[in-house]
């Protein structure tokens, strides 16, 4: 099996032993997705953390050679649940009329302090 790793500069760095994606086959694997690796980010709307994880996905996708129209999963972990409008107007401003499969965590925290962490499957 041949694993490709996959590297753009539109997102975070890994700050760990990891890559950003890998591409197997012809399909995408993301590592989860914080905003950024800016601690600022915590204060930032949860609707504006959700656009940057988003947005350092899909540059992930599109650097592995896919695009967000040909994404199959997202998983999103929150820290409040309560946000439910919020991710669902997130995924309209990104998506538009595509769907995608998806899935939603709660969990009690993330790292930074931040409110979402998201995971593409393409």
């Amino acid at each position: 099996m041949n694993l490709i790793p996959i590297n753009s500069s539109n997102a975070p760095a890994p700050n760990g032993h990891y890559e950003q994606g890998i591409v197997v086959e012809k399909l995408i694997f993301t590592s989860m997705q914080l905003p950024s690796a800016d601690r600022n980010d915590r204060l930032l709307p949860i609707h504006d953390q959700a656009i940057r994880c988003f947005n350092n996905l899909i540059s992930i996708v599109e650097a592995g050679g896919g695009s967000r129209k040909s994404l199959i999963k997202v998983m999103i972990y929150t820290t409040n649940m309560n946000d439910w409008n919020s991710i669902n107007d997130s995924f309209e401003k990104v998506f538009g009329d595509k769907k995608v499969v998806r899935g939603v965590v709660g969990v009690t925290h993330l790292h930074l302090g931040l409110k979402w962490l998201l995971m593409l499957l393409h």
